[in-house]
């Protein structure tokens, strides 16, 4: 049967016998580049599971053998305790790591406090690893299995035949296999989950990489402004930037400069662009409009406090701090280029796939490369008149009926007009000819 019927043949069980009224769902694929992907697949699986169910058994009698033989097959496993287990397990630890995923994926995170939710999050999945909450699993299978009885019948858990091993010489203990099929599961099976999602929750961040993102965390503009306010700098900082970066910098250098850059930073921030008065206004001339204007200049840079350490970089750039500050300059630069999260590039790769997938046939390749550049690099400031000029240098039409005028233009403003007044020229001449 044709991808599109089977769909179809799903979505008509959804809309007519179990879900009447409500909004359609889809299945979900599992993408490498989409972090919720397997949460959102598995939570599509168990919202629908009785239209699921429907679909397959009515598949596995299709004529076509392949589609017949995979729909039994498919049907057997969601009508198996196993994997009612396992699907229940899973939706627990996705409810803890989908929200951190979400977190972890914003452009500008508190990555102190990204460290701290990492740390609750593995916490909580470690405390998995415990008979009661295995008990606990258990009855949360039999109470969705009961709730189906009536129509569906699961297949139990069984325990695995028992292979005797030779005993070899020398040896005294002899091997004995789990007999109990529920206590087979949770020693080969349950507890495996637990132990695998907490040694790759380890491994991704371990002892070397957290110290260094709670470090990183003291460049963005919100701890800035705190240490300056409260002169709470604390006493460990910048450990993990010289445990991992010691032949470059050292801790004591970072504290001692991060003090004296921490009271000086907004206001380099501020001069970045010329203020509207350079010199301080005299007693007599000042007003409250000058109040008014100098508070809100502090608004401004106080909105600012989610900055990243991308924008302490460049305030340090502009202002050519990278000799005043030299140990805070190359922390930056190390934070810069070592990126802490990929999120950003796998999110510009994923919205890549959906361009190419929807509009292959209308763009060429050239361009969509264009396009996936301008995406990836939209940090760099673009002349709009040098961009304009390239575009009419591409106009053959316009370029051999007056040729001269537009030379003349020199600000964008200019060439805006010019092009408004030629568009309605063009727009008066084509309602003649209509």
């Amino acid at each position: 049967m044709h991808s599109k019927k089977r769909v179809g043949l799903y979505s008509q069980h959804q809309k007519e016998r179990y879900y009447p009224g409500k909004p359609l769902r889809r299945l979900k694929r599992v993408e490498t580049t989409r972090w919720s992907s397997h949460a959102a697949a598995l939570h599509t699986v168990f919202e629908t599971y009785d239209s699921l169910i429907d679909t397959l058994d009515e598949l596995q009698n299709d004529v076509d053998r392949i589609t017949s033989v995979k729909a039994g097959s498919l049907l057997n496993y969601l009508l198996s305790e196993s994997f009612v287990l396992t699907g229940l397990k899973f939706k627990q630890i996705f409810e803890l790591t989908n929200p951190l995923s979400v977190f972890l994926q914003g452009v500008q995170i508190d990555l102190l406090a990204a460290t701290e939710y990492i740390q609750c999050v593995f916490e909580k999945i470690q405390a998995f690893r415990d008979d009661n909450q295995f008990q606990s699993l258990i009855e949360d299978k039999n109470q969705f299995v009961s709730s189906k009885s009536d129509e569906l019948s699961f297949t139990p858990l069984v325990a695995n035949r028992k292979r005797a091993k030779k005993k070899m010489p020398g040896e005294i203990m002899s091997d004995e296999p789990i007999s109990c099929p529920i206590t087979s599961y949770k020693v080969n099976t349950y507890f495996n989950i637990i132990d695998i999602v907490c040694t790759q929750i380890r491994e991704r961040f371990n002892d070397q990489s957290t110290p260094l993102y709670k470090d990183l965390s003291l460049f963005q503009v919100k701890r800035i402004i705190e240490v300056k306010e409260n002169s709470n700098l604390p006493t460990d900082a910048f450990e993990g930037f010289e445990k991992i970066y010691g032949q470059f910098l050292k801790a004591e250098d970072l504290r001692r400069e991060y003090k004296q850059f921490v009271n000086s930073y907004l206001m380099f921030e501020k001069l970045i662009k010329l203020p509207v008065k350079i010199h301080k206004p005299t007693p007599c001339d000042d007003n409250s409009n000058d109040d008014t204007e100098e508070e809100n200049t502090e608004n401004q840079i106080m909105s600012t406090t989610c900055g990243t350490i991308n924008t302490v970089y460049k305030v340090c750039q502009q202002n050519g701090l990278k000799e005043v500050f030299p140990a805070i300059y190359t922390a930056l630069s190390v934070g810069l280029t070592l990126p802490v999260s990929s999120s950003s590039p796998e999110r510009a790769f994923s919205k890549l796939k959906l361009i190419k997938s929807k509009l292959r046939s209308t763009m060429s390749e050239e361009r969509l490369d264009s396009l996936m550049l301008i995406s990836c690099e939209n940090d760099i400031d673009i002349d709009s008149d040098s961009v304009i000029n390239i575009l009419i240098s591409y106009s053959t039409v316009y370029w051999s009926s007056n040729p001269f005028p537009f030379m003349e233009l020199t600000s964008h403003e200019e060439k805006t007009n010019f092009f408004e007044t030629r568009l309605s020229e063009l727009h008066q001449l084509l309602s003649v000819a209509l």
